[in-house]
């Protein structure tokens, strides 16, 4: 009978154990990585009321086995039409229980301005576009009293295309907090106050910015 000769060699062994140590390292980054839970932090204070879609937010990542994980706002979370119902620190983590639906939002507000409707018709506004306040004082100071509010009510010309603009007064209704209101209302009373576009740039940091609407 002929004898059979093994072809397993030392070169063999090391490739299997190679092989071993590369499965477990694998395996121990992926149960790391499962272990890890990314959170919503406010990147700036934030004031109760702010529309959390629009604040300035960053992600950190926690320990999945923490045990506030199950409290805290996980990245990928559906912000939308949410509001603070509490002040946020900056780097501070937000809480499931800080969202409050818009209808039960505290301190909101709608308000209606008098505006030209030459300048409404030619900034072309629709519902759900944003705008800037700006006041210019009777000595020419200006600065922005609100900014990045957004439009909720229009007249019927403007919310329909194909209208043409037409000289006269007009009116368009905003969403604002109870600060901003009164910030608006002050503005009216002693100024000029403009309407422009808003791009969702913050104020320019020399204005006097009475109130801003990205975290009000």
């Amino acid at each position: 009978m002929q004898r059979l000769h093994s072809t397993f060699s030392l070169a063999h062994l090391l490739m299997v154990v190679a092989g071993l140590v590369t499965f477990v390292a694998i395996a121990v980054v992926l149960r790391d990585r499962a272990a890890v839970l990314e959170v919503v932090v406010a990147s700036e204070a934030l004031d109760e009321g702010s529309p959390i879609a629009r604040a300035p937010l960053g992600v950190v990542e926690i320990s999945a086995n923490d045990p506030l994980a199950s409290f805290f706002v996980a990245a990928g979370t559906d912000v939308t039409d949410q509001f603070l119902s509490r002040p946020v620190a900056k780097g501070e983590p937000l809480l499931l229980s800080d969202l409050q639906a818009a209808d039960d939002a505290p301190g909101r507000r709608t308000m209606t301005l008098s505006v030209d409707q030459l300048v409404l018709s030619g900034l072309g506004l629709r519902l759900g576009d944003r705008v800037d306040l700006i006041a210019t004082s009777s000595d020419g100071a200006s600065g922005f009293v609100v900014a990045d509010v957004e439009v909720v009510r229009l007249p019927a010309s403007e919310a329909l295309p194909g209208f043409g603009a037409a000289a006269g007064a007009s009116w368009l209704t905003i969403e604002v907090s109870e600060p901003q209101a009164l910030a608006i209302a002050s503005a009216n009373a002693t100024a000029d106050v403009d309407v422009v576009r808003s791009s969702g740039a913050r104020p320019l940091e020399h204005l006097d910015v009475v109130a801003d609407g990205g975290g009000s």
